[in-house]
């Protein structure tokens, strides 16, 4: 009777090994058998993926808008540099004109009262002028990249911001899925 014993015991065995394994090549990612299939592991492996890969756009797109900020701070110190040059040269004529205006009359022995000295003064006005109107044109395109500097920033923080909502709402989603089938 032993003999048979041992044999009843081994098929026994033997049956519960085949029944573990088949169990095994159904159970998927998470152990669970039938219910939740390969294709559902997959399923829930792509939906991973997509969360990282919208977490990956949003920093990209970040990147992106903030190096377009990164232009607009180099084209407003661009902008100071030239206005600053156009000043210098505004400056510079000025004297010339007027420096070749005294020797001018000086050689002739011009007095520089009434209309030699009114010449002089409307080239100083006319130079203030050019100076004001420089400085003004500078002014405005600072202004205006500071305000696309801003709106890059904002757009940057948004599209991040958004895919951080979308690769939520996605997680979210995968988590009621999976409760659903009675995973988590």
């Amino acid at each position: 009777m032993g003999g048979v014993v041992l044999g009843t015991a081994a098929a026994a065995g033997a049956a519960g090994a085949g029944a573990t394994a088949a169990t095994a090549a159904t159970s998927g990612l998470f152990g669970i058998g039938g219910a939740f299939s390969a294709m559902q592991t997959l399923s829930t492996i792509g939906t991973v993926f997509s969360l990282m890969n919208t977490l990956r756009s949003g920093s990209a797109e970040y990147q992106d808008y903030n190096t377009q900020a990164d232009w607009e701070r180099a084209k407003q110190a661009n902008e100071r540099v030239s206005d600053a040059q156009r000043r210098i040269s505004v400056r510079e004529r000025l004297a010339r004109v007027n420096a070749q205006n005294f020797a001018t009359y000086a050689a002739r022995g011009i007095q520089l009262e009434g209309s030699p000295m009114s010449v002089t003064e409307e080239s100083e006005r006319q130079a203030a002028r050019e100076l004001d109107i420089s400085r003004y044109n500078a002014d405005q395109t600072i202004e205006s990249s500071k305000g696309q500097e801003s709106s890059y920033k904002s757009r940057g923080y948004a599209a991040r911001a958004s895919s951080k909502s979308r690769a939520a709402g996605a997680a979210f989603g995968l988590g009621a899925k999976l409760y659903d089938r009675g995973v988590i």
